[in-house]
C-alpha cells in the first residue's frame, strides 16, 4: 500500500469536483471580495486529520460529509464518493 499524501488527496477530491461539475477551489475572488463555491467538496484539516465537507452556500458555512479521520479514511470516502457518481450517471445515460 503506497503512502497516502496531501497531493494524492487533493487529486482524489479535483477528481470529485470535476465528476460533480464543481468548482474546484472552494472560492473565487470577485469584485466585492471572497466568494464561496457552493456544492463545491473540500477538505477540512483540524487536530492531525481530515474531513470532506460540502461548500453550502455563498458566504462560506459548509456540512460536513465524513467523520474526521487520517489521510487513508479521506481517500476512501472520496474514492467511494467518485465510485457513486459514476455509477449515478452510468444508470442515467
Amino acid at each position: 500500500m503506497d503512502r497516502m499524501t496531501k497531493a494524492k488527496l487533493k487529486a482524489r477530491l479535483d477528481r470529485v469536483n470535476d465528476a460533480l461539475g464543481n468548482d474546484r477551489e472552494a472560492y473565487t475572488m470577485t469584485a466585492d471580495g471572497l466568494r464561496a463555491n457552493a456544492g463545491t467538496i473540500t477538505l477540512d484539516w483540524a487536530y492531525g486529520g481530515v474531513k470532506v465537507c460540502r461548500m453550502v452556500g455563498p458566504s462560506g458555512g459548509e456540512t460536513d460529509m465524513s467523520m474526521r479521520g487520517t489521510m487513508r479514511e479521506a481517500a476512501t470516502y472520496l474514492d467511494a464518493m467518485l465510485t457513486g457518481i459514476n455509477t449515478a450517471k452510468e444508470s442515467v445515460e
